[in-house]
C-alpha cells in the first residue's frame, strides 16, 4: 500500500441495520481505512428510502457482519433539514466518501454537500463518490439528470469496472475518475478472534468455512469427520460438501443422541413383556433335537439336501425367469440461484434453460415460452430460487408451470439471513448467475467461499471471477441455448467433481490493498486518474 498521511475520513452511506452488499460494503471500508490508521466516521441512515421505491426488506437485526463502532444513523430521506446539519459536521474531515447506490439518495447527497459549504482552496473534505452502479438496472424518469448533479459536484470518481467510468465520464466531463475492482465484502455470521495485523475482530463467512482471509487447514477432529462424511455420502457422481458437515442427503452415524434413544426404546419394551428374543440355551436346543428324533421315529424323515443336478436346475430356472434390472439413475443435479430477483438477473432465462437442459415433459407451454428439450442422457437438475422477489413471485411461479417444471423448480421467496446461507450453498453443486448484463457481484466468490462451483453468463466482473473450466462455467448473456449448453456440459460425468476440486476461496488481502489506494488517490487532487484492476 502506499504510505499517506493519516486522515480524517467520513464515509456517508448505508450501514448495519441496512442489508446488502452496499452496507457490508461501507461497513468494511471503514474497518479497512481505521487498519490503515485513519480517523473514519460513517454517517449512516435512519430512513433511507421510502417504500414504494424498495418493496423488500431493507433493515435487518442480526448484523451481516461486525458492525463498525463510530456510526451515527441519523439522515432521513425525510429530513433535508438533518441532510444540512450532517453536512455542517463534515467541515473538519479531509475526505467525504459517499456511497452511490441508486438516484433516490442524491437529493439528500446534494444536502449534505450544500451544507458542507464553498470551500476555499486546501480547507474544507474533498468529496469522492464511489459508484457501484452509475444508472440503475432498471431506470425511472429522472435517474440521469440525477446521477449528473451528483458527478458534477464530486472532486473525484471511483467505479468498479471500465463501463461504469465510460458512464460516469459521459455524464460528468470534467471530473477525474478512477477504477479499481470491487473486493470481497462477503455476508458473514458468526463472530471469530481477532485476525492477527487486525485492528477489530473478524467474523466467518456464514456457514462454516474459514474466514475471507483464506481456509485454514483442518485439524485433526475435521479431517475425521470429513473422512466418515465421504464414507456414508451418496454415490451419485458429486464429491462430498466443502466443510466438514456430511451431507445431509445421505446416511449419517449415530450419534450420542440416537443411541441413547434406541437404549431407551429396547427399556419400553422389556417394561411391557415383550423382551426381545433372546439365543437358545442349552435346554431349547436339546428339545429341538429330541423333535427331530421323534420324526425320524415316525418315518417321515426330513428331506435330504440337494444333489449337484437339483440345484443346476434351479439355478437355470430362476435365470430364465429373471428381469433385468434398470440401469440405476444418478441423483439429480442441484442447481441454486441466490440474491434478490429482478429483471436483469435474468431467472427467466435459467428457466428456460433448464427446460431444455433437463428434459421437460411434452406437455408444456406454447411454443413462444416452451423450448423443445435438447437434454441428454444424464443425471437431470433440480433447481432452488431464494430470495427476495423485486416484483413478487407471481409471474415467476407461472413461468414455472407453464415450463412444466413444478416437480424440479423450488421457489422460496424472502430474504435469505446470512446465518443460513452456508447450508444453502452446502446443499447445491452450482450457484447458477444467468445475469443479462452486471456490475460488480459479490456472489461468485461466496460461493466459492464455500466450495460450491459457479455457472454466470460473461457480464460484468464474472469473466474476471470464474476460470471457465476449472472453477465454474462461462456462457453467452441472454441466451437460453448457451445456458443450457452449460448445464449439460455440467451435467457430463465427472465435470461437477471436477470443478468442485477447483473452487479456491478469494484471497482479499491485495484487492482491499489496491482499493484504498485508488480512494485515497482520487481524494488527492492533481493525481492523474489511472485503473487499478487487481
Amino acid at each position: 500500500m502506499i504510505e499517506r498521511r493519516r486522515l480524517r475520513i467520513a464515509l456517508i452511506g448505508p450501514a448495519h441495520p441496512y442489508k446488502g452488499g452496499g452496507a457490508r460494503h461501507t461497513t468494511e471500508l471503514a474497518h479497512r481505512l481505521a487498519a490503515a490508521g485513519h480517523d473514519v466516521v460513517i454517517e449512516s441512515w435512519r430512513a433511507m428510502y421510502p417504500a414504494a421505491l424498495y418493496p423488500g426488506v431493507q433493515t435487518v437485526e442480526v448484523a451481516e457482519g461486525e458492525p463498525f463502532a463510530r456510526t451515527r444513523r441519523l439522515l432521513s430521506w425525510r429530513r433535508p433539514d438533518g441532510w444540512l446539519r450532517a453536512g455542517r459536521r463534515l467541515r473538519d474531515r479531509d475526505l467525504a466518501v459517499f456511497t452511490f447506490l441508486a438516484p433516490a439518495a442524491v437529493p439528500a447527497y446534494l444536502g449534505i454537500i450544500r451544507g458542507i459549504g464553498r470551500r476555499p482552496a486546501g480547507a474544507g473534505p474533498t468529496v469522492v463518490v464511489i459508484c457501484h452502479n452509475v444508472l440503475p438496472h432498471e431506470r425511472r424518469p429522472g435517474d440521469v439528470a440525477l446521477t449528473r448533479a451528483l458527478l458534477r459536484r464530486a472532486d473525484g470518481i471511483l467505479t468498479h469496472t471500465e463501463r461504469l467510468a465510460r458512464a460516469a465520464r459521459a455524464l460528468a466531463p470534467g471530473t477525474p475518475v478512477w477504477v479499481a475492482g470491487l473486493p470481497p465484502h462477503l455476508p458473514q455470521a458468526a463472530p471469530q478472534a481477532a485476525r492477527p495485523g487486525s485492528a477489530r475482530g473478524g467474523t466467518a463467512p456464514s456457514g462454516d468455512t474459514p474466514g475471507p482471509d483464506g481456509p485454514q487447514p483442518p485439524d485433526a477432529a475435521q479431517t475425521a469427520r470429513r473422512a466418515a462424511a465421504v464414507r456414508t455420502a451418496p454415490a451419485r457422481g458429486g464429491t462430498a460438501p466443502s466443510g466438514d458437515t456430511p451431507d445431509p442427503d445421505g446416511p449419517q452415524p449415530p450419534d450420542a443422541v440416537q443411541t441413547a434413544r434406541r437404549a431407551a426404546a429396547v427399556k419400553t419394551v422389556s417394561a411391557r413383556g415383550d423382551d426381545p428374543p433372546e439365543p437358545p440355551d442349552a435346554a431349547q436346543t436339546a428339545r429341538r433335537a429330541a423333535a427331530v428324533k421323534t420324526v425320524s421315529a415316525r418315518g417321515d424323515d426330513p428331506p435330504e439336501p440337494p444333489d449337484a443336478a437339483q440345484t443346476a436346475r434351479r439355478a437355470a430356472a430362476v435365470k430364465d425367469q429373471a428381469v433385468e434390472p434398470a440401469p440405476a439413475r444418478e441423483a439429480p443435479l442441484r442447481l441454486l440461484f441466490f440474491g434478490i430477483v429482478r429483471p436483469y438477473k435474468g431467472l427467466d432465462v435459467l428457466l428456460r434453460a433448464l427446460a431444455r437442459a433437463g428434459g421437460a415433459p411434452a406437455r408444456t407451454a406454447p411454443a413462444s415460452t416452451a423450448p423443445a428439450s435438447t437434454a441428454p442422457a444424464g443425471p437431470g437438475f433440480t433447481l432452488t430460487v431464494a430470495g427476495e422477489f423485486w416484483s413478487g413471485p407471481g409471474a415467476t411461479r407461472a413461468l414455472v408451470a407453464a415450463l412444466g417444471l413444478g416437480d424440479r423448480v423450488e421457489v422460496r421467496p424472502g430474504y435469505v439471513p446470512a446465518a443460513e446461507i452456508g447450508a444453502l450453498l452446502r446443499r447445491a453443486d452450482a450457484l447458477v448467475l444467468p445475469y443479462r448484463h452486471g456490475t460488480a457481484s459479490q456472489n461468485a466468490w461466496l460461493a466459492f467461499s464455500h466450495g460450491v462451483p459457479v455457472i454466470a453468463t460473461r457480464t460484468g466482473t464474472f469473466a474476471e471471477q470464474i476460470r471457465d473450466g476449472v472453477d465454474g462455467l462461462l456462457c453467452d448473456p441472454g441466451d437460453e441455448a448457451s445456458l443450457a449448453a452449460a448445464l449439460a456440459r455440467f451435467g457430463e460425468p465427472g465435470v461437477a467433481a471436477k470443478l468442485r476440486r477447483g473452487v479456491r476461496p478469494v484471497d482479499p488481502a491485495g484487492l482491499w490493498e489496491a482499493y484504498l489506494d485508488a480512494l485515497l488517490a482520487a481524494a488527492t487532487p492533481g493525481t492523474p486518474p489511472t485503473a487499478v484492476r487487481k
